[in-house]
């Protein structure tokens, strides 16, 4: 992104006008504007009317906000019965990640479970980054994710 970041902000911002209900669009836009450092605009991209129930967007939200607001909605939906694991695993990994930054770890241990019951690639990276980074060696984490662990497996880039 070196040297065009206003062309991808206007970009992200197009994007969003044009597909406010897509959850691709709005999350990508939402990492963008936070990677761009405009939380306000991050922020805004998540508040879509679609966002509310879809739990991708909540997880977001959750992340780019370090909990904030909408935690009681995200355990709620989370307790919904009805959502696949898969589209669970990436909300209830933002609540784990929350939840052992907070000294919560029993419960943060069962939410990683949750999360990995049918995680996605990115779902296994951040499980095992939460895994290591709070100390959870014991974690079984590569033995439940998917085929190809692509992001769980990559080094970290060097600072």
């Amino acid at each position: 992104m070196r040297g065009v970041t206003g062309q991808a902000e206007q970009c992200g911002r197009t994007a969003v006008v044009i597909q406010p209900e897509t959850r691709f669009v709005l999350r990508s836009a939402a990492h963008l504007f936070e990677h761009l450092g405009d939380t306000r605009a991050a922020q805004r991209a998540l508040d879509q009317p679609v966002a509310d129930a879809d739990p991708w967007l909540i997880a977001t939200r959750i992340a780019l906000a370090d909990g904030g607001p909408g935690v009681r909605l995200a355990r709620r939906v989370l307790a919904d019965a009805n959502i696949p694991a898969w589209h669970a695993g990436d909300l209830a990994c933002a609540l784990a990640t929350l939840d052992l930054s907070t000294g919560k770890e029993r419960n943060g241990r069962a939410l990683l479970r949750r999360a990995l019951i049918q995680p996605t690639d990115n779902v296994l990276a951040h499980a095992v980054w939460v895994a290591e980074r709070n100390g959870l060696p014991d974690f079984r984490l590569m033995e439940q994710g998917p085929q190809r662990p692509n992001e769980a497996l990559a080094a970290p880039s060097p600072r």
